[in-house]
């Protein structure tokens, strides 16, 4: 996928320190969420174009990040959902920062090869602890046998 969201965010900075270093990843096995001037790419069109590059219908591998709340890949606690396919939604979410997003469900997460969740940042201590002590987080629904969580330091 390609357009206004591989120069902004997460598509940026996942090619800035990741895949300009490596080579070898061919860009049409690299599937950014489609954004457009109002936040949020067209779910069913993004879906088409997934299972086309992908009939399996799911990831190799997934990089996910968790947010001061306990939300991952856009999926917070009262998210309102605008529209859904099998494996993506459209969702309108509670922030200032794009409130309409187009995001994965938690079963195209959970049926990838591998999952990795990336925490960084004094601000997730207390999301750390809760999800330690078994409290319920969004993220608490990655559930994939090949889970690896990459803990910054200064949380543990």
């Amino acid at each position: 996928s390609s357009g206004i969201n591989a120069e902004y965010g997460n598509a940026r900075d996942l090619r800035t320190f990741l895949l300009d270093d490596i080579p070898e990843i061919p860009v049409s096995q690299v599937h950014f969420m489609p954004i457009s001037e109002n936040g949020c790419g067209d779910v069913a069109a993004f879906q088409e174009e997934f299972t086309a590059a992908n009939p399996k219908r799911k990831f190799n591998y997934i990089i996910l990040g968790l947010g001061s709340d306990g939300h991952t890949a856009s999926l917070f606690t009262g998210s309102k959902t605008i529209s859904e396919t099998a494996d993506f939604k459209h969702v309108e979410v509670n922030t200032s920062i794009s409130p309409r997003r187009l995001t994965v469900t938690f079963d195209l997460i959970n049926r990838s090869d591998w999952v990795s969740i990336l925490v960084t940042g004094s601000g997730k201590r207390d999301v750390i602890r809760g999800i330690q002590q078994g409290k319920g987080f969004p993220v608490s629904k990655v559930a994939n046998a090949q889970l690896t969580w990459f803990i910054d330091e200064i949380l543990l």
